[in-house]
């Protein structure tokens, strides 16, 4: 990507927008527990701006939703999960520069390793911060809930990324 190029600025915004919508918008579960797809438009922000323009996207996205949105106030060691799915999206865009494509194996592995890291740093903050006990924190079901989301991050991205990324930002 170019220093200025204003298409991607523009997309990457779009995305940290929806990331902010799918984040508010989420299913919870519980206290603790949120079914959320806003994961996706962190990855595409990843894959169209690479590792920088990810982590940005990311961290604005989480910066905007929890001081505007989050009831409990924004906490930043929180961030860290945001980080890991602008961090996935920048090296799926050099996987896609070194290979030309966008395989659905390295694709799931990224997107299960993101959700995986993510699940444990949320883990590991909440028993630090709170006190919550593993059985209080419901490992189990945040782990058949990576299992229910996995399918849909995947598929979404791989759809985003093969029918709007690729003429996007075709090579003129």
């Amino acid at each position: 990507m170019k220093k200025f190029d204003l298409k991607a600025i523009a997309c990457v915004s779009i995305m940290i927008a929806l990331a902010v919508v799918l984040k508010t918008f989420g299913f919870m579960i519980g206290t603790n527990m949120r079914i959320s797809f806003y994961a996706i438009p962190l990855l595409v922000a990843g894959i169209i701006g690479g590792f920088s323009w990810g982590l940005v996207a990311s961290l604005a996205a989480d910066l905007i939703y929890g001081l505007f949105f989050n009831s409990y106030g924004f906490n930043p060691v929180y961030t860290i999960s945001a980080l890991l799915w602008g961090f996935s999206g920048g090296l799926l865009k050099q996987y896609i520069k070194s290979y030309g494509k966008l395989s659905w194996f390295f694709l799931g592995f990224i997107v299960l390793t993101a959700s995986v890291l993510e699940t444990c740093n949320n883990a590991i903050w909440d028993f630090a911060l709170y006190g919550r006990g593993v059985t209080e924190m419901l490992m189990g079901y945040k782990f058949i809930v990576i299992g229910i989301k996995l399918p849909i991050l995947i598929s979404v991205s791989k759809l985003i990324n093969d029918r709007v990324l690729k003429v996007l930002f075709v090579k003129e």
